[in-house]
């Protein structure tokens, strides 16, 4: 069982990390996908939708996090590079 535990203490740490380097993803990226993630929750259990429907809406929505991510990591890399000139 220790095993795991020292798995899950390494992904953490190695995930703060991440997100003490990366600031874009930590007060941009990660909170508008925690809002999408519970907006789309809600779309899917509070509508009846069909099959084809609710892959169409899986799709928008992962497109939408994608977009998220990468606008993120553009205004990072716009920000430094705008610092180091």
């Amino acid at each position: 069982m220790s095993g795991v535990r020292d798995v899950v203490a390494s992904a953490v740490y190695r995930t703060s990390l991440f997100l003490d380097d990366h600031w874009a993803f930590k007060y941009y990226v990660v909170p508008i996908l925690l809002m999408a993630s519970v907006l789309f929750a809600l779309a899917m259990g509070a509508s009846r939708l069909t099959t084809s429907q609710s892959v169409e809406l899986l799709a928008a929505f992962l497109f939408v996090c994608l977009s998220v991510a990468a606008s993120g990591v553009l205004l990072e890399k716009g920000i430094r590079w705008v610092r180091e000139r």
